[in-house]
């Protein structure tokens, strides 16, 4: 079996070897990691930064007389593949991370999405209730008037209608014939034609109260005319009817 000192005296690099590994350690300090495994400058990191290929290298520790043998190189070149091993693992968990991250973004793109949709919503609505409050406002104020409008409009109807009796009284009372006083309407007009008077005398101030309170008494100096022709009339008829039996 060949002992270690045999085996590092048989396995000692030459200058040329030595000026090779040291030309790779060199180039190897240099070697930038792909742009992809970069995050953007912009960006603040989410989590440490994982040294890369270069800074494993640098950092990588070797023997105060440098790699002199092959066996120190393989103990330098193992050091240096553990630790790579290692920062894979960082590397999937940056990506995972930076996954997330995206997602995230993502969410809240949506977020403000929402948020700005719902602003015009309540402006909407905003908008919406004040012209319904208007609206409802408008719709009082039109009852309101309506209301008065309606109370007036009986208001007047009651008032004319005293004055539209003077051509129920006049169209009766100008029936001709002297039986006019037994007709059914004859007594109401009567009593309606008082109220008229009665109505005109109490309100001089009304446009032609005066006339139409003329009028009315005009027609009721008529009426009481036809109750008096009709009543010596009638009794005229009984004077006679009276006569002829007597002198049967």
């Amino acid at each position: 079996m060949i002992s270690l000192e045999e085996w590092e005296e048989k396995t000692k690099l030459t200058e040329v070897q030595k000026q090779a590994v040291h030309d790779i350690q060199e180039a190897c300090l240099d070697l930038p990691l792909p742009s992809s495994w970069v995050s953007a400058a912009t960006t603040p990191p989410l989590i440490k930064k994982t040294p890369s290929t270069a800074d494993l290298l640098a950092s990588a520790k070797v023997t105060t007389d440098g790699i002199d043998t092959l066996q120190s190189f393989f103990d330098w070149f193992a050091n240096i593949e553990s630790e790579m091993d290692q920062e894979d693992v960082y590397r999937d968990h940056l990506q995972k991370v930076q996954h997330y991250r995206q997602a995230c973004i993502v969410l809240l793109d949506h977020l403000q999405q929402t948020r700005q949709a719902l602003e015009i919503l309540e402006k909407d609505y905003a908008f919406v209730s004040e012209k319904t409050s208007t609206v409802q406002a408008a719709c009082e104020s039109i009852l309101k008037d309506q209301e008065r409008l309606t109370r007036i409009a009986d208001e007047l109807s009651q008032r004319l209608d005293y004055f539209n009796h003077l051509e129920v009284v006049a169209r009766l009372l100008n029936t001709p014939g002297e039986n006019v006083c037994l007709d059914t309407e004859f007594i109401p007009a009567l009593s309606k034609l008082e109220e008229c008077i009665e109505y005109m005398n109490q309100h001089p101030q009304y446009k032609d109260a005066e006339l139409y309170f003329m009028r009315f008494k005009q027609y009721m100096t008529k009426a009481m005319t036809l109750i008096k022709m009709y009543v010596v009339s009638t009794i005229k008829s009984l004077g006679q009817e009276i006569s002829k039996q007597n002198k049967v």
